[in-house]
């Protein structure tokens, strides 16, 4: 399961490539204190990661949810009980009782807000009936068991999307995008320190062009990044947010990641480990140390179709447990509640 857990950037790449319909629901929903108001949720593939959350860190089993202490060895209080007789939503008939929501957002520690908690107790119980018509983890869908039913289904599903099972389509669009990884000239990787201009950087042009050419002078003679970066530093206490350095990944003269002025002018330098001249393009101005320089390559679909699979194979599983559920919500009936005010006291 943690391999559906992704970091921010992962997810932000995979979602210029994912593009998932959206079912969206009208609802509003009220507890006690504090009040939890829901004017539109939308159910949408972000949902996954608050049923991977709720999936990866409760256990599979309560073992004491419905017992006298509420499985906690906590008396159950009156509001205790019109909460659960209280629902939130059903789910082919199946309820789901507001006490379930506040019991889940309680065991997150706070991870959770109520939509998502929602939202994670309607997946589950759509993820463990299809477990169940599946035969998955057996056939019974008490509540005790309906969180390992949707565990093992979501596992079954991963296990099942492998890299050959991936869309040769898919991967060939993949490949096209990130042709210039595989199919490329020489490439330089360069470090620069930019002086910008305009509104966000030094007014004057005269004095952003003068203190790019001091920093060329003290950056002369730099031995590696580290060094042509350790001698920038002393001025960006001078110039602050105007002046940045950084390093950036390799790219070919005929790149057009960057701007044209910028790619001449790294490829203009006469070896690796020298300091460019001081230039301006829209940005700025810039002084550069080429780091090194990177053959040619010339990697056909074919051989680079590993690579592509692998990067891909997270998303695409995500993708079809998102797909499963979009299908479960459209086969299934869901209805929301709205809390009457004597559940909210």
């Amino acid at each position: 399961m943690r391999s559906l857990l992704r970091t921010a950037e992962e997810r932000r790449r995979s979602s210029e490539n994912v593009r998932l319909p959206r079912v969206t629901r009208e609802t509003s929903f009220i507890f006690g204190a504090p009040t939890c108001r829901i004017p539109a949720m939308c159910r949408d593939r972000s949902r996954l990661a608050a049923l991977a959350l709720v999936a990866f860190l409760l256990p599979a089993c309560d073992g004491g949810r419905g017992d006298a202490t509420g499985g906690g060895g906590k008396p159950v209080t009156e509001k205790g009980r019109r909460e659960a007789a209280t629902p939130a939503a059903t789910v082919d008939g199946a309820v789901i009782g507001i006490d379930e929501v506040r019991a889940l957002m309680d065991e997150a520690d706070a991870g959770l807000t109520a939509e998502q908690a929602l939202d994670a107790l309607i997946d589950e119980h759509l993820l463990a009936r299809e477990a169940a018509r599946r035969g998955v983890a057996g056939v019974d869908i008490d509540i005790e068991r309906k969180r390992a039913m949707a565990y093992e289904l979501v596992l079954k599903i991963r296990d099942e999307t492998t890299a050959d099972s991936i869309d040769e389509r898919v991967l060939k669009e993949h490949y096209e995008r990130q042709r210039e990884r595989f199919v490329h000239g020489p490439q330089r990787r360069v470090i620069h320190a930019v002086v910008r201009t305009g509104k966000r950087g030094v007014r004057d042009p005269a004095a952003a062009e003068a203190l790019a050419r001091r920093i060329r002078d003290a950056a002369d003679g730099a031995a590696s990044d580290a060094d042509f970066a350790a001698r920038v530093k002393p001025f960006q206490k001078e110039a602050g947010t105007s002046l940045k350095v950084e390093s950036l990944p390799p790219f070919a003269a005929d790149s057009r990641r960057f701007v044209k002025e910028f790619v001449d002018a790294a490829f203009a330098v006469p070896k690796i480990e020298t300091v460019s001249p001081a230039f301006k393009t829209s940005f700025g101005w810039h002084v550069l140390y080429v780091i090194e320089e990177l053959p040619a390559q010339d990697v056909a679909f074919a051989e680079a179709r590993p690579v592509l699979a692998a990067e891909l194979l997270p998303q695409e599983r995500e993708k079809r447990i998102v797909q499963l559920l979009q299908r479960l919500m459209r086969d299934n009936p869901v209805f929301l509640y709205e809390a009457p005010p004597e559940a909210a006291e």
